[in-house]
């Protein structure tokens, strides 16, 4: 949803020139205040009584009095109400007949009377198939158990063969089973004599042991004997070795009273070293100062040139971005002139067709006012001589006349010459002059509007065009001098964009530059301050590095005095070549004491080993003589002819139980398979039994049996069977399955029909009401009344309520206001007719019977009933102004004081303004404005 702000404008028309008054509706309101000089809350409580307007209405018709209450009261919700039920009506109606052709094509694809009949065949048709297949399911559930027997039974015969010729493989090792029962009895046997078999391999292997260790330690103590010996013949050369070792000593303490001199010369070269160092490290440092120091000034030169251009940049920027501006200003300006032009030229052509058919229109009206004149005229005449007929009709004689009040009726009028149509020949001339008159000054004002519009538009374009050269000569030379379109500016504006945008990038680059070159100054400073003082600190460390050579020289000439004798480069290596050996002499004499030592005590050992070891010699020897004199004695008794014999029978443990286990298992499945090849016989047997009977009760007359070529025509024979009855059920389910579809399409196909019945009732019952409503509401009804004119018909009858009670004050109770419901001669669509009630004869009168005077009064009275009317329906708005213009010229004396004083009652609460030519109103009307009209104009005198 768009949301518009309201806008007002107000124009001063002088002559041909339009000039505006205000462009902002608080503008426009506070003009509006001053021009008027009332308020719009003042404005709306004043009620203007123009001239002969409600003297018409007194006379007009119903279609023409309902005009113009319509105008006057709220019955345009009403009018809405009825239209909506009229819509609604219609729309019912169409949903109504798409119901019932709904309904139609649903009892075509399924007819009521045949849906039971369709319904019971469907369900015989569903039950008879669903027994066919649950009878197929059942054979083929007995044939797929006759195939699993006949598969079972040839697999407990392939088990049952298998069976058999494990046993005859487990029979074929039986000899080998007995040989190993034989071992395992044998070396049961010979158990009992493993102990002393033991006892007499110990008693052999320990011998064995004591006289290898008795020969070992007699090697031992030979041999330690011999090295013992060869040491002893090396002391002389011992004792060289000591007396070598003890001046190596006495020179050691001379090199470490020298080592001092070459400590403090080591330390002299590392400290020469660490400035060499310092040196280096400086040079290198000053060397990298003044190679940045030349980059920073190579870079401060590209950098200043750089930032001299920074000042033309900004103001080339400044242009540039004043133009864009200028540029963007002008845009809106140029597409709201071609927006105004292209206005302007539809506005031209319509206010074109205005006055074509508003010329028309003028050509037209007095024409159609004529006739009208002409046409009212004639029914002056014709109602003027049927009231006269009829005023005639209730004369009688000496009774006063109702009018004139005369007792004498010389002359009564006759019946006049009914003339047919005329009314409804004004009424149509009435409504086409009226339409052409309201078309005609509706086309004024267009045409007043639309003129307007286009004055406003080349006001407009011409403000907009003068903008635009304002800002043209803002900069001479800057736009073309021809007025620019919108994509000469469109480009105008892209390509300064783009400018700006590089000018703007390169001002960036400027200031950036400007800030990367007092960041270089500083640097500069900071490099020239470190090479300053790296130069200095060179200085000193060359200076000090001179002394320290000076020293270094003198203490190296003292060094190679002390080294010469020693032949080492440096003290610290002499001494070093002392320690070395004076060490060595120190391991050798170690040496040889540790060997000679070591050698004497292997020797005693030796010997006391060689002595234990014979003693255990003789002692194994006696053991094993006693062992094998047992073994033999129980060889004997246990029927073994030698020991190797025993040895033989005897096996392992883990052997002996393994044979024993072998035994076993090998028992224990001849045990099992017979107990297997029994069980599977009589398991075949069953299953045998079992087929024969399924055979039977399958109905084949056929005995089979599974091994020979009878067995397999069994099972061709059952799976010819059950692709057979596979084929049935297939149709059967077919079969069931069609009858379900069809069951369910018929529901359905009922359940639509149902709904449509259903919705074509409610429609129906709906439409009923709403179409009788409708015909309520727009005069479909027994007094052919409108909704809106019955409203209208209670306005008017307020209306007539509060008018009477004035009428009866200024015509002294003789006329009263009153609505006639049902209308002239009861005809139809009538409520809106007004009448008057007269007292002196108690008969009521046509309005148009009442004379000026009285026609005045009851249009005093009709106006101010209808402003009381507002007044009472307008949630407690006031009306305090009541404006009457004319009309009291046609009053006499005591009516017009009458009326006066009613008028001087109102004025308590409201203000009246009478506008009248009448000079005896001058002394009734205490404040008044009279108009002076002279031939220059007409001026106010108060």
């Amino acid at each position: 949803t768009l949301i518009i702000d309201e806008t007002a404008v107000l124009y001063e028309v002088t002559g041909v020139t339009y000039r505006s008054l205000g462009g902002k509706k608080s503008e426009v309101d506070e003009k509006l205040r001053s021009l008027i000089g009332l308020s719009e809350d003042e404005f709306s409580k004043i009620v203007l009584l123009p001239q002969g307007e409600f003297a018409e209405f007194l006379k007009q018709n119903t279609t023409q009095r309902r005009e113009v209450l319509r105008k006057l009261f709220p019955v345009d919700l009403a009018v809405q109400i009825r239209d909506i039920a009229q819509a609604r009506s219609r729309d019912l109606s169409a949903r109504l007949m798409e119901a019932e052709q709904a309904l139609q094509e649903a009892a075509r694809r399924c007819p009521p009377d045949s849906v039971a009949e369709r319904r019971a065949a469907l369900e015989a048709l569903l039950k008879t198939s669903q027994e066919r297949v649950y009878r197929s399911n059942t054979r083929l559930e007995e044939l797929n158990q006759a195939l699993g027997t006949l598969q079972e039974e040839r697999t407990a015969r392939e088990r049952l063969e298998g069976t058999i010729a494990k046993l005859q493989d487990l029979r074929s090792s039986a000899e080998r089973i007995e040989q190993k029962e034989g071992a395992l009895r044998s070396s049961r046997r010979a158990r009992p004599l493993e102990g002393l078999l033991s006892q007499k391999n110990e008693a052999d292997r320990a011998f064995q042991r004591a006289e290898e260790d008795l020969m070992k330690a007699k090697q031992e103590a030979e041999g330690a004997t011999a090295l013992l010996e060869e040491l002893l013949a090396q002391q002389g050369e011992v004792e060289t070795w000591e007396h070598q070792r003890q001046e190596l000593q006495g020179q050691r303490v001379s090199l470490q009273n020298a080592l001092l001199l070459e400590t403090e010369l080591e330390k002299k070269q590392g400290e020469r070293a660490v400035l060499e160092a310092s040196e280096k490290s400086n040079a290198q440092l000053l060397l990298q100062v003044r190679n940045q120091s030349s980059s920073l000034r190579a870079d401060i030169g590209g950098l200043e040139k750089i930032a001299a251009g920074a000042a033309e940049l900004d103001r080339r920027w400044e242009e540039v971005r004043a133009a864009l501006e200028r540029a963007k200003r002008i845009r809106p300006l140029v597409e709201k002139v071609k927006e105004l032009g292209q206005k302007k030229v539809e506005t031209a052509e319509e206010l074109e067709q205005i006055r074509a058919e508003r010329e028309e229109l003028e050509r037209r009206c007095p024409a159609l006012e004529s006739e009208l004149a002409e046409l009212q005229q004639r029914k002056v005449l014709a109602d003027q001589a049927q009231k006269a007929a009829q005023l005639a009709q209730t004369l009688a004689p000496g009774l006063p006349c109702p009018v004139c009040g005369s007792t004498d009726h010389p002359a009564p009028a006759g019946a006049p010459t009914p003339v047919f149509g005329l009314d409804e020949r004004i009424d149509a001339v009435s409504r086409s002059k009226n339409e052409a008159e309201h078309r005609r000054t509706t086309l004024r004002a267009e045409e007043t509007g639309q003129q307007k519009n286009l004055d406003r538009l080349e006001g407009e374009l011409g403000d907009l065009i003068g903008q635009i050269g304002e800002i043209q000569s803002e900069v001479p030379g800057a736009f073309p001098k021809e007025s620019p379109n919108p994509d000469s500016i469109r480009g105008e504006i892209e390509k300064l964009s783009r400018e700006a945008t590089e000018l703007g990038n390169l001002r960036a680059a400027a200031v950036r530059s400007q800030d990367r070159l007092r960041e270089l100054y500083r640097k500069r400073e900071e490099l020239s301050a470190q090479e300053l003082g790296l130069t200095r600190e060179a200085t000193a460390v060359e200076e000090k590095k001179a002394a320290l050579v000076r020293d270094i020289d003198e203490k190296l000439n003292q060094r190679e005095q002390l080294l010469r004798p020693w032949k080492k480069p440096t003290i610290r290596e002499a001494l070093a070549s002392v320690e070395e050996r004076i060490e060595a002499f120190t391991e050798k004499i170690r040496t040889f004491e540790e060997s000679r030592d070591r050698l004497v005590q292997q020797k005693t050992a030796t010997s006391a080993r060689y002595g234990s070891a014979a003693e255990k010699t003789a002692e194994y020897a006696a053991q094993r003589d006693r062992a094998h004199r047992a073994l033999i004695e129980a060889l004997h008794q246990g029927n073994f002819a030698s020991v190797e014999e025993l040895s033989a029978s005897l096996l392992g443990k883990e052997e002996e139980e393994a044979l024993e286990k072998e035994i076993s298992d090998w028992k224990e499945a001849q045990s099992q398979l017979l107990s297997l090849k029994t069980e599977q016989q009589r398991a075949l047997q069953e299953l045998e039994h079992r087929r024969e009977a399924q055979r039977i009760a399958l109905g084949f007359s056929a005995s089979p049996t599974v091994g020979g070529n009878e067995g397999g025509d069994y099972s061709k024979l059952l799976h010819g069977a059950m692709e057979d009855e596979s084929e049935r059920r297939a149709e059967a389910e077919l079969e069931r399955d069609r009858a379900i579809t069809d069951l369910a399409a018929l529901n359905q196909d009922r359940r639509i029909y149902e709904e449509a019945e259903k919705r074509r009732k409610t429609l129906s019952d709906e439409a009923a009401q709403i179409l009788q409503l409708s015909n309520d509401l727009t005069g479909n009804n027994p007094k052919r009344r409108s909704f809106d004119a019955w409203l209208l018909a209670l306005y008017l009858q307020e209306v007539a309520s509060y008018a009477t009670k004035r009428l009866e004050r200024m015509s002294e109770g003789r006329y009263s206001l009153i609505l006639d419901v049902e209308g002239e001669g009861n005809r139809g669509r009538a409520g809106l007719d007004l009448a008057v009630f007269d007292s002196h004869t108690g008969k009521n009168r046509p309005c148009a019977t009442l004379s000026g005077g009285e026609s005045f009064m009851a249009s005093i009275c009709l106006a101010l009933g209808l402003a009381d009317s507002i007044q009472s329906r307008s949630g407690g708005i006031r009306l305090d102004a009541v404006f009457i213009d004319e009309g009291f010229g046609s009053l006499d004396d005591g009516s017009l004081d009458r009326a006066l004083t009613i008028l001087d009652e109102i004025r308590d609460h409201r203000m009246v303004g009478l506008i009248s030519h009448v000079g005896e109103m001058k002394s009734r009307i205490p404040s008044r404005i009279e108009i002076l009209k002279t031939e220059t104009g007409s001026s106010i005198r108060p």
